[in-house]
């Protein structure tokens, strides 16, 4: 006759998700996140990383955002290619020059690190800003 559902099925959201404590943390780093701290750490806002701007700097806040968006995000490099209105050739292009400069740049590393470390935080500063707006 009846059956139960299970909580997932309820449409009943668990208290892990909820907190951010569970498997799928990386699935939880939206783009505006990622460029929410960029902006913090490097200055460049969402519109400027979208720009045709060649400049090292930027440049180097761009192949984070795709490090950040491909590795922790698991997002495709169309997906990214359209947050930074870009083609996917060129993100693939930003990804492998980022993997390279990861393996020297003490500078990138440093910055790409904390960014890392800031987009993967749960109860992080752009949460609490997300859950005052609300």
């Amino acid at each position: 006759m009846g059956t139960t559902k299970s909580t997932s099925q309820r449409g009943m959201i668990s208290p892990w998700v909820a907190v951010g404590l569970h498997d799928n943390a990386a699935k939880t780093i939206s783009h505006n996140k990622v460029f929410y701290y960029i902006e913090k750490l490097t200055g460049y806002n969402q519109k400027t990383l979208q720009s045709t701007n060649r400049k090292r700097t930027l440049v180097d806040a761009r192949k984070m955002f795709c490090l950040i968006m491909s590795k922790e995000a698991e997002k495709s490099s169309t997906a990214i290619g359209i947050y930074l209105r870009k083609d996917h050739s060129t993100v693939l292009h930003a990804i492998k020059t980022g993997m390279e400069l990861l393996s020297y740049d003490k500078k990138f590393i440093k910055v790409y690190d904390e960014l890392k470390e800031l987009c993967l935080n749960p109860f992080s500063e752009y949460e609490k800003l997300c859950y005052i707006a609300r």
